[in-house]
């Protein structure tokens, strides 16, 4: 994966955002290795879905996410946290439960099913 270090991506309070290879971040400094694992399974998902699949499910996903929470935020929608609803329904996203899901096992993407972001959805 190639770090792109630049002050227009990512946007709003996103430490860094996967596009492709290529993870955007305002400071290289600042990512950890958690942080690139957690961008790095990103990039097995992109490349799954054949590149220009990822942002297509991403965004289905994420609206059924929005939907879901904000008719009821209980079901799959709630850590334990207040969030905003923006927040919740991106935190429910199947493949951002994936990755936050392991985003600190360092070894995780070595032994990755593929796909294991379907099974995320319990």
């Amino acid at each position: 994966m190639i770090i792109v270090e630049n002050s227009i991506i990512p946007f709003g309070g996103f430490k860094a955002v996967t596009v492709g290879p290529w993870i955007f971040c305002r400071s290289k400094d600042s990512l950890t290795e958690i942080d690139i694992n957690h961008e790095a399974i990103h990039w097995e998902q992109y490349k799954e879905l054949l590149i220009v699949g990822f942002p297509v499910v991403y965004l289905l996903l994420w609206i059924v996410e929005l939907v879901r929470c904000l008719f009821d935020g209980k079901r799959g929608c709630e850590d334990g946290r207040r969030r905003g609803l923006l927040k919740r329904a991106y935190r429910s996203v199947a493949l951002e439960r994936e990755a936050y899901g392991h985003q600190t096992d360092l070894g995780y993407i070595g032994r990755r099913k593929r796909y294991n972001w379907l099974f995320s959805f319990a």
